[in-house]
């Protein structure tokens, strides 16, 4: 079939399919590379967003812990002045001669106004070795003024009980309850801690009943210290709802809420938890599971860590509340998908641009495409005009009867204009060769002519050697009729031998004259036969030379 199409078919088909080839190549390397930028510009966005967000979770996660040390730091300086006040009303004891009673109520008195002036306290106490505050407990037993317990020993504790400040004496059997609570340290640790070991302590968060509803809290507790000795220890409570309260609002802060806040004790106890308050006050491990361990881990690093943990992003700061105790930790969670949303958008955004971009290079191709193609038409035409005209030309002289005197006409000096020259020089060679050739031609048909005669007259003095050949047969059988009368008569035998043998000797001359005209006919006839041969090869030259005209026209056309 694509032999059959035209040249300048040929020239638009084989050049659209390099054409449209090029710029397939050319579009797919575009698509791809395009792909390829926009997946790096994915990939780096991705990246630069990550890092953005996990340090905006580090200084939330930062500025949360600031806000928990400074709340703790307000706390400790309620407790340092009320360390400091008692101590001086306990000097007022000797100096100025007050009395055991006096002293009790002055000293209670500036637990009330520290625990009215505090109204973020949920409690302020004080608690006395026995007879540490005036020697004298055992006049006071009975909780005969109020801060004495049963056994008269100074233990005041202000609280807002139903919403009002209270004042009740701290039972000398919680004094000295040590039976473990949720983090492990003894219920009576607000007092035995500082009591032991001389220094602020800061207690696990624990559940208490307050007002008959169970609170999670903690407290801050500090020696009364005289002369090196410890004589009581201050201190005050804080209740977490505070910090649960602050929790939830930085939830609200972080994206809207999708971000999760929580408090963690030094000891992996939960402080705040935005989204999970039934969960306060108890164990990390136990609340959460494996990931609440792998928190209490991360948490005994004391270092700020910020973590992938797969569908989340974890920002951890560890700070002390207060100077000298153990880390607690802000924990901030951020879900991926809420981290990656602007990177999404700006994905899509991008996955927009490229389709708009494929859509109009595809368009602009298309149109490149058409026109690259019609151009080539127009070429191709152009080319193959002249190729029509020589080919016209061609079919002209071969259906011209054989003119060999025309001549194709071409000016330009390209391809075509050097095979119409050598056309016509072939042209030039061949009109005397067949010229010849007709010449001979004519002359192999007079010498055919001529056979033709000779071996007529050859044939015709054949027919007379028979005739006489067949009278001398005949006279052999009458000579052998007439046998019987030879021996009747020697004179007429003899005669009748001179006679026979006469006629022999004439038959043998005509025979051998019959032979030589034979001969010389059959050389004529060699000689002819040599000029037929060679007219034969001639013609076959001449056969050759008309085909290799005729496909020349057929291949113009």
């Amino acid at each position: 079939m694509f032999e059959r199409l035209t040249i300048r078919l040929k020239i638009v088909l084989l050049s659209g399919i390099c054409l449209l080839s090029v710029i397939a190549l050319v579009v797919g390397m575009n698509l791809y590379q395009s792909a390829a930028t926009n997946q790096q510009v994915k990939d780096a966005s991705s990246q630069m967003l990550t890092r953005g967000v996990q340090n905006l979770l580090q200084a939330k996660a930062a500025e949360k812990a600031q806000l928990l040390q400074r709340n703790f730091s307000e706390s400790l300086q309620v407790v340092n002045g009320l360390n400091a006040q008692l101590l001086q009303l306990r000097g007022l004891l000797h100096s100025q001669s007050l009395s055991p009673e006096t002293l009790r109520h002055e000293v209670n008195q500036s637990l009330r106004n520290a625990f009215e002036h505090n109204p973020t306290l949920l409690g302020v106490w004080l608690v006395m070795e026995a007879n540490g505050l005036d020697g004298r407990d055992a006049e006071f037993a009975g909780n005969r003024t109020p801060g004495s317990n049963e056994q008269g020993r100074f233990a005041s504790y202000w609280n807002r009980s139903g919403g009002s400040g209270q004042n009740l004496a701290v039972a000398e059997q919680d004094i000295n309850n040590d039976a473990p609570g949720i983090s492990g340290a003894p219920y009576n640790a607000f007092y035995s801690c500082p009591k032991n070991t001389g220094k602020t302590c800061l207690l696990e968060p624990y559940a208490d009943a307050v007002s008959g509803q169970t609170l999670v809290m903690t407290s801050i507790s500090q020696p009364l210290r005289v002369d090196d000795q410890v004589i009581g220890v201050v201190g005050v409570d804080i209740a977490l709802d505070t910090l649960q309260a602050a929790a939830v609002d930085a939830r609200r802060e972080l994206f809207d809420g999708a971000g999760n806040m929580l408090i963690l004790s030094s000891s992996g106890v939960l402080a705040g938890a935005s989204g999970a308050p039934d969960k306060l006050g108890q164990k990390v491990q136990g609340a959460l599971g494996a990931p609440g361990e792998a928190l209490l881990q991360q948490l005994r690093s004391n270092q700020p860590q910020t973590l992938d943990q797969g569908e989340s992003i974890r920002a951890l700061f560890p700070v002390p509340p207060i100077a000298g105790a153990s880390p607690w930790a802000v924990v901030i969670d951020l879900p991926k998908q809420v981290q990656q949303a602007d990177a999404l958008s700006l994905q899509q955004l991008l996955e927009s641009a490229q389709h708009d971009n494929l859509f109009k290079t595809l368009l602009v191709t298309a149109l490149a495409a058409a026109l690259g193609l019609l151009l080539m038409s127009l070429c191709a035409g152009s080319a193959t005009r002249p190729i029509k005209q020589v080919a016209a030309m061609l079919q002209g002289i071969a259906s011209g009867d054989g003119d060999l005197t025309q001549r194709l006409s071409y000016s330009r000096r390209d391809e075509l204009g050097e095979l119409v020259q050598g056309f016509n020089r072939f042209l030039d060679k061949l009109q005397p060769l067949i010229r010849d050739i007709k010449l001979s031609i004519t002359e192999a048909r007079g010498t055919a002519d001529q056979s033709s005669n000779i071996a007529r007259l050859t044939s015709q003095g054949m027919q007379t050697q028979f005739r006489e050949i067949d009278q001398v047969a005949t006279a052999a059988h009458q000579m052998s009729a007439t046998a019987q009368d030879v021996a009747q008569s020697a004179a007429s035998a003899a005669q009748a031998a001179r006679g026979a043998d006469q006629s022999t000797q004439d038959g043998l001359q005509i025979i051998a004259h019959s032979t030589r005209a034979i001969e010389h006919l059959a050389a004529d006839v060699g000689q002819s036969m040599g000029q037929v041969q060679t007219l034969a090869a001639n013609s076959v030259q001449i056969g050759q030379v008309l085909e290799v005209i005729r496909s020349i026209a057929e291949q113009t056309n």
